[in-house]
């Protein structure tokens, strides 16, 4: 008989890219675009939807934003970084993500002779990985709000044979 064991693990918290991205300022949610400039610093023109006419000083009326719009604005998170000296007018978002892995890994083995000329073996190997971090909400619940998650996954081979010698005539 013979029997054997093994497990392994491996945990690693790696950070992930430093994400720059731009998100929508509480003045331009509200239809005040008359601070939104490029990255030159030029003023971005707003037109009146369908023309070529620009609002008048870069605000579009309240009347004309529409509620959906406005709901689905509600679902981006507020920006976190205004120093455009730094950023070149170019994101005002800084979001950077350290995703907890782990893996374990286990096998068995056991070999047993039935007799001389019949033998057994089963072996299982499982492997579990998961992997936890912090996302940026998008749910009603978590608007804006730094959300936890995380994903589960488990794999086992557990297969077993017969083993016999076969020896032609």
């Amino acid at each position: 008989m013979f029997f054997f064991f093994n497990e392994q693990y491996l945990y690693s918290g790696n950070p992930g890219a430093l994400q720059k991205l731009t998100m929508r300022t509480a003045q331009e949610r509200a239809g005040d675009f008359s601070q939104s400039v490029t990255t030159g610093g030029i003023l971005i023109p707003v037109y009146r939807s369908g023309t070529k006419n620009q609002y008048p000083g870069n605000i579009v009326p309240s009347s004309e934003i529409s509620a959906l719009g406005k709901s689905l604005l509600s679902i981006f998170p507020q920006p976190n970084f205004s120093d455009r000296a730094v950023s070149g007018g170019n994101y005002n978002f800084l979001y950077q993500n350290t995703p907890n892995t782990r893996r374990n890994e286990y096998t068995y083995r056991l070999d047993f002779a039935l007799t001389d000329k019949l033998r057994l073996y089963g072996r299982n190997n499982q492997i579990n990985n998961s992997q936890s971090g912090y996302a940026i909400g998008v749910l009603p619940c978590h608007r804006g709000a730094w959300s936890k998650g995380s994903i589960t996954a488990t794999v086992q081979r557990p297969p077993s044979m017969w083993c016999t010698p076969f020896r032609p005539r």
